[in-house]
């Protein structure tokens, strides 16, 4: 094995953290205030944007927090990649990843990662591309390596 084959390469974003950990406490904390205000101060005619705006609260926090729980530090090292969520770590090879895919209209672009074996979160890994000025349905350059590493890797070269 060559030494650049055992340095690890981060894949996925810098911004992993901020997605993953800051961005949902600020935007619920921040939206909970906003609402908060409209329940305490009843002004006429906001009665019905009242409940809305509560909706949108539990809806949008639901959201973030599955959003946030699913993203992975995602990066490859020789002939495997090393998922970690800040707490634990796995090591799969890329032997085991069966499909990669990518959001199309969606910021920031997500890659996702199908095992054909389920591991410590399951048959998918998801994570942040680095972001890219790309044209909307066009590959994320990272996709396209490694589906040709994952391609080389089972040919054997």
């Amino acid at each position: 094995m060559l030494a650049y084959e055992r340095m690890e390469r981060l894949l996925s974003s810098r911004l992993t953290y901020f997605y993953k950990r800051v961005f949902p406490i600020v935007w619920i904390l921040t939206f909970s205030a906003g609402t908060l205000f409209l329940w305490i101060y009843n002004y006429e005619g906001t009665s019905s944007f009242k409940w809305f705006v509560l909706v949108c609260l539990l809806g949008g926090s639901i959201f973030l927090r599955w959003f946030s729980v699913r993203l992975k530090v995602v990066s490859l090292q020789g002939e495997q990649i090393v998922v970690s969520d800040y707490r634990s770590k796995e090591t799969i090879p890329i032997r085991q990843i069966e499909e990669v895919t990518e959001t199309r209209i969606w910021n920031p672009k997500l890659i996702k990662l199908r095992l054909n074996r389920p591991g410590r979160w399951g048959d998918e890994i998801v994570f942040i591309a680095p972001i890219r000025f790309q044209f909307i349905f066009s590959n994320h350059p990272l996709v396209k390596e490694l589906r040709h590493i994952i391609q080389t890797t089972r040919q054997g070269f």
